[in-house]
């Protein structure tokens, strides 16, 4: 299978989303959450704020970053799906809904951070809470893109399946309180799909796969 400049570049784009996410939130490890005051809410994005917005700004570039790796995981699942698209495609618009999940974070956070500049408690507080749950959106995107990749991996053989089993138990994570666990896997997960990108996918999948339908 011949990979080109543009293949790489989105599998290089995995990589960079899994760096970019994981030092967001190690940047924010120690951000309050709904249960805090509003005085201590406001104490800490007063004193925080500079790390907030560097978190939202490292946030923002890897929703980019997201999205190209969902097209390289959509360009792989399609080589091996034939005349029907299906699994690529909710592949694909899993990521960008993960990644406009992941934008409404960084806005909340932004936004925050400039009403603790303000000093306005009232305002921090209220984005504050609406910040504790803006894992809502961002796990529903990834649910959707790791569950396609993982049943789609599985059907056309396109990636190697043990990395399609781990995507499926990714999926399953993301919808059960257990989703935290899979914050933990996914950058891991992410870094050897994006190896796989950059090999051109699983050939001897497709091979197999190919011989099957023939």
């Amino acid at each position: 299978m011949r990979v080109d400049t543009y293949q790489r570049a989105l599998a290089i784009a995995g990589i960079l989303f899994a760096a970019l996410v994981v030092a967001a939130f190690l940047i924010t490890s120690d951000q309050v959450d709904e249960s805090a005051s509003v005085a201590k809410a406001y104490a800490y994005w007063s004193d925080h704020k500079t790390a907030e917005i560097v978190s939202a700004l490292l946030l923002h570039t890897a929703t980019v970053a997201l999205v190209f790796f969902g097209a390289g995981l959509r360009s792989v699942l399609r080589g091996g799906e034939g005349e029907e698209s299906t699994y690529s495609v909710v592949v694909f618009g899993g990521a960008v809904f993960a990644a406009v999940g992941f934008s409404v974070a960084a806005l909340l956070a932004l936004a925050t951070a400039t009403a603790a500049d303000q000093g306005s408690r009232a305002a921090v507080y209220t984005l504050n809470q609406l910040g504790a749950v803006d894992w809502v959106p961002f796990t529903a995107g990834l649910c959707v893109m790791m569950l396609a990749v993982g049943i789609g991996g599985l059907r056309t053989l396109s990636l190697p399946r043990s990395l399609s089993w781990v995507a499926i138990a990714l999926g399953l994570a993301f919808l059960t309180p257990f989703g935290w666990f899979g914050f933990l896997v996914l950058p891991f997960w992410v870094l050897a799909a994006s190896l796989v990108l950059f090999r051109g996918g699983s050939v001897s999948g497709v091979r197999e796969q190919r011989a099957v339908r023939g």
